[in-house]
């Protein structure tokens, strides 16, 4: 889908550019599997695209969220 490439597109910009590398933008498709009706079908779905990535040593998490193919949301942890 070319809204969640141009969505992906730039938030890796903007770590590289902006947040010199201190965030970790999650892909705009995690959410999507991660909020399955079961949420453990959800984790296993998800539990390995952090694996080479160690989420504590960044400051800021960024998790796009697509709401219904109408809005983003861009959640920052």
């Amino acid at each position: 889908r070319l809204n969640d490439n141009l969505m992906d597109f730039f938030l890796s910009v903007f770590v590289s550019v902006f947040a010199q590398n201190s965030a970790y933008a999650f892909s705009t498709f995690f959410y999507t599997q991660l909020a399955q009706e079961n949420l453990q079908d959800g984790w296993e779905r998800v539990k390995n695209w952090t694996k080479n990535v160690d989420i504590f040593a960044h400051d800021l998490l960024l998790f796009p969220i697509n709401e219904s193919n109408q809005h983003w949301w861009l959640l920052a942890v």
